[in-house]
């Protein structure tokens, strides 16, 4: 069983999950989210049919902007950008069904020409950010339908290579050989980019969950290691990148989950204690210079590897656009369906619902496991009389 080490408790992020900020934080962050909503625009604008598309994205957007975290208003922010390449000048008036169609099949051949896939996710894209700012002018008056929502949702293509038990000692043995022979940075470097994508494949969990964790995050001793945080770009009022890190208190689904060590896990996380700093909120994975590892980082090193190594991706059936710092979760995931089920596999990947599991994870052909035949089995008899004997 997972023990908290008496000196987290005082850590940055802290083991209650329940734990909110003081009131007095709480106002300052009123504050600052009505001042970026000002920043925005639009937060008093009267919007009418007459309004273009542009008021109205300008509008839900400053709305949007006072709940949601600063990467997630960097994303909502660079969608309703690339929308407006297409529909900002036409008023909330003239948008009906035809405009919507004709708009979503100039973005997915845009998207084409322009060589990014087959257009399906830019064309979702503009209709789903679409929907939103109509549904936000409707809730407000200024029209009466939403033509977006009547567009049937395109389906993106899921991303399906996954990594066996077998295929990952070959990936990591030429991940390493790589590594070490292609200057890929200093020796620490490389070793701490190549420990970040070995736990990955050992816990299943996602890159900045691990960049998140510090020293007291773990249990060596019980075998358990704690997920409870996540490391997050920081973002100005606008919605733009900045070149800093902040450690965000919660994961994805805002549930800590401790998860049992793996061998090569308990190998990882014994190193990276050795080589990190005394203090409980000492980071396990941090630059030469102390700040925390960006995510971005391990992606483009791991875009490196599979642009050089391309043919070790073709030998294992692997589509190059599938090697992503995801594909290590990706193939957890999997192989825990195939083996144990999709409970156990949203327990470990700390899914709310076997649902979210089942649409991102599961294969499209579900390969149910041999030990459930075998439970099944125990209704037969073994007495079933031949077939053409009579019964007796």
């Amino acid at each position: 069983m997972f023990s908290p080490r008496p000196d987290c408790a005082t850590s940055q992020g802290g083991f209650t999950i329940s734990a909110r900020p003081a009131t007095q934080s709480r106002h300052a962050r009123d504050l600052l989210l009505e001042q970026r909503a000002t920043l925005l625009g639009g937060s008093t604008t009267r919007l009418t049919g007459a309004s273009t598309v542009a008021e109205a994205a300008e509008a839900w957007l400053a709305v949007v902007a006072r709940g949601i975290e600063e990467s997630s208003l960097r994303t909502y922010k660079n969608s309703r950008d690339f929308m407006l390449k297409y529909i900002s000048a036409v008023t909330l008036g003239d948008v009906n069904l035809e405009v919507v169609e004709a708009l979503v099949a100039k973005a997915a051949g845009d998207a084409r020409t322009e060589g990014r896939g087959d257009g399906t996710a830019a064309a979702e894209r503009l209709r789903s950010t679409l929907s939103m700012v109509l549904a936000f002018a409707q809730k407000r008056g200024a029209t009466t339908s939403n033509p977006a929502q009547a567009v049937k949702r395109i389906p993106t293509a899921r991303k399906e290579g996954a990594l066996t038990p077998e295929d990952w000692e070959r990936f990591e043995r030429e991940l390493w050989e790589w590594h070490r022979s292609s200057h890929a940075g200093q020796r620490t470097d490389v070793r701490r980019r190549h420990a970040i994508l070995s736990l990955s494949m050992a816990l299943g969990t996602r890159v900045g969950e691990l960049t998140a964790l510090r020293r007291c995050d773990v249990d060596l001793q019980n075998g358990y290691v704690l997920i409870r945080g996540t490391m997050k770009p920081q973002v100005d009022a606008r919605g733009r990148g900045l070149p800093h890190l902040y450690r965000k208190p919660t994961t994805k689904t805002s549930d800590d989950r401790a998860l049992p060590m793996t061998p090569m896990a308990r190998k990882v996380l014994a190193d990276r204690l050795r080589m990190a700093g005394p203090e409980p909120t000492a980071y396990l994975f941090s630059t030469r210079s102390g700040t925390a590892v960006a995510a971005n980082a391990i992606a483009k090193n791991l875009r490196r590897f599979r642009s050089e190594r391309a043919s070790l991706f073709e030998e294992l059936d692997i589509k190059l656009e599938d090697v992503t710092a995801h594909l290590f979760r990706r193939s957890v995931a999997q192989h825990l369906i195939e083996t144990e089920g999709i409970y156990v596999a949203s327990q470990w990947l700390g899914h709310t619902t076997t649902s979210t599991t089942r649409a991102a994870y599961q294969p499209r052909m579900n390969r149910v496991p041999q030990k459930f035949a075998n439970a099944v089995g125990a209704f037969g008899s073994g007495v079933a009389p031949k077939v053409g004997s009579s019964p007796q």
